[in-house]
């Protein structure tokens, strides 16, 4: 079971409300929007009032259940949403949102978005974290406090004494729980690179996103920052908690105006993207004693049917709630442990990695380049074909169409594009010559590089389409080779992250013919 995201905070109680009806409020509200997921088909099944549901199906493959309880003065309630991945089979998707009442009457909100990998083997989970829409939802509807007001929309800080003192306040603060994104104007016209509305929509419930009102209020702030810590002429800087005058700058990263141009040409919200995903790693391993989790809220609703059984003095169900207790503190242990394993795993290929880089470098100065360097990991796509065309020559023709981008991919795992090519050599070739039969290539190709899709084939009217037919041909051996089997990789607009590649067999020359690379080619669906 892998975190991606956590997110937590306190829901004010209006003046002159109850707890309890707040509690309720938001409870409903949480429903509501379930019932509306995307992927649900049987909204009907979808409970109506905060109670225990045990889980229930509410699409084909998708699940929910729900869980109240109250103990030792506290009320919870929760709901876990389980639906697999639109890509890979073997990889589901939790949503766990929780909200808990203390005895003291404050109100909080958790949210967990878990992935887990089902299937013995173990892989890495290459999914970028997101924030369930029910966070802003809330917040909108009901707000939100950390140690600082929460909101979906920026704050503004104006070329005022009061306002930069305020800022330098909050930012400097040792309660401050949540990170800053700082927003600046570009010096030469006062537009922004980063739509600021947008991104504290996407950050709702992560961050602080504050934003200078003009250029002004930009070099006002300078002049009360040191120089390396300062944000200017179009830049976004995240500012962590525990920010300090003599902090190293690196520690908050700055992201300069060209940095952000660049990405916008691509997609216009990749440093948002790229924003949420640094604030996600660190938010899923900070847990408050706020946040409950959806184990914690299985143990309270353990916890109070045992107090009930003790007093109405009934032993045998008291046993079996206990008996059941270790059987799920079991069942946790084990998830930890494979979690662990997962962690030492990947230490080990960490490890390993950084002994191959030594053993290269400790070659070169020796003059001995080469073998060492073949067995290390590539760092580009355009560096995963050389590879793969040294390796293969004899099993593999690259023979990329004028639409392929494979010089100027950005896309983010270059080595397991190179996976890819490796099990095309092997696995693929083979059963294509008739020298190993496959009868599941698709199924062998998941299991040999998780997270990615093959298909075997591709709509006829798709690739005849006049418009669309120079992505779906290459020529090799002079002769125009269609490419229908292709591999795909995430579905999102962000090129670092997406990546489909097209190809053949090609049974004149024996060879599997690779003919496209790129973040897409268009279809039916896309047009």
């Amino acid at each position: 079971m892998q975190i991606l995201n956590r997110v937590n905070f306190e829901i004010p109680i209006p003046e002159g409300s109850a707890a309890e009806d707040v509690f309720s409020a938001c409870g409903s509200e949480v429903l509501k929007w379930v019932a509306t997921r995307q992927f649900i088909t049987k909204p009907q099944a979808v409970p109506r009032t905060l109670e225990t549901v045990p889980r229930i199906a509410v699409a084909k493959t998708s699940t929910i259940e729900t869980v109240k309880a109250s103990h030792a003065g506290a009320q919870a309630w929760g709901v876990k949403i389980r639906n697999p991945d639109t890509s890979n089979r073997y990889l589901i998707w939790s949503s766990e949102v929780t909200l808990l009442q203390t005895p003291a009457g404050q109100l909080f909100f958790s949210c967990s978005l878990l992935i887990h990998r089902e299937g013995r083997f173990i892989a890495p989970v290459n999914r970028k974290p997101n924030t369930p829409g029910i966070v802003r939802r809330i917040l909108d509807q009901f707000g939100g406090k950390a140690s600082y007001p929460l909101s979906s929309s920026p704050l503004r800080f104006r070329n005022s004494g009061k306002d930069v003192a305020t800022l330098i306040r909050v930012l400097e603060s040792t309660d401050r729980t949540h990170p800053i994104i700082l927003v600046t104007p570009r010096t030469a016209d006062g537009s922004y690179t980063t739509d600021p509305d947008e991104l504290a929509k996407f950050l709702a419930g992560m961050a602080h996103v504050i934003v200078a009102e003009d250029v002004d209020a930009t070099r006002h702030l300078e002049s009360s920052l040191p120089r390396h810590l300062n944000c200017f002429d179009g830049g976004t800087r995240i500012y962590w908690p525990g920010f300090r005058r003599h902090s190293p700058p690196d520690y908050h990263p700055l992201f300069l105006r060209y940095q952000i141009e660049k990405w916008n040409r691509t997609d216009p919200h990749l440093v948002g993207q790229e924003l949420h995903s640094m604030i996600a790693e660190t938010a899923a391993y900070s847990i408050h004693e706020s946040f409950l989790t959806w184990p914690a809220l299985e143990r309270l609703a353990r916890q109070e049917a045992i107090s009930k059984a003790k007093e109405s003095g009934e032993t045998d169900e008291y046993l079996e709630l206990l008996e059941e207790e270790n059987r799920d503190l079991t069942a946790e242990t084990a998830t930890l442990n494979t979690a662990l394993e997962e962690a030492r795993s990947d230490a080990a290929r960490q490890k390993h990695l950084v002994g191959q880089l030594q053993q290269a470098l400790a070659d070169r100065k020796s003059g001995q380049v080469g073998a060492t360097e073949a067995e290390l990991p590539v760092q580009s796509v355009p560096e995963a074909i050389e590879r793969a065309e040294s390796e293969y020559s004899d099993k593999l023709a690259f023979q990329f169409n004028s639409k392929s981008e494979e010089k100027v991919s950005p896309f983010n795992h270059p080595e397991e594009v190179l996976q890819a090519f490796r099990w095309l050599a092997t696995t693929y070739h083979d059963a294509k010559s008739g020298k190993q039969p496959n009868s599941d290539l698709e199924g062998d190709f998941a299991e040999h590089v998780p997270g990615w899709n093959f298909r075997t084939h591709q709509k006829k009217e798709t690739m005849r389409n006049a418009k669309w037919r120079p992505y779906y041909v290459c020529t090799h051996d002079s002769r125009e080779i269609e490419l229908p089997a292709h591999f795909k990789c995430g579905t999102s607009s962000d090129p670092r992250e997406t990546i489909r590649i097209a190809f053949n067999w090609d049974g004149a020359t024996g060879k599997v013919v690779v003919g496209f690379l790129g973040q897409h080619q268009p279809n039916t669906k896309t047009a």
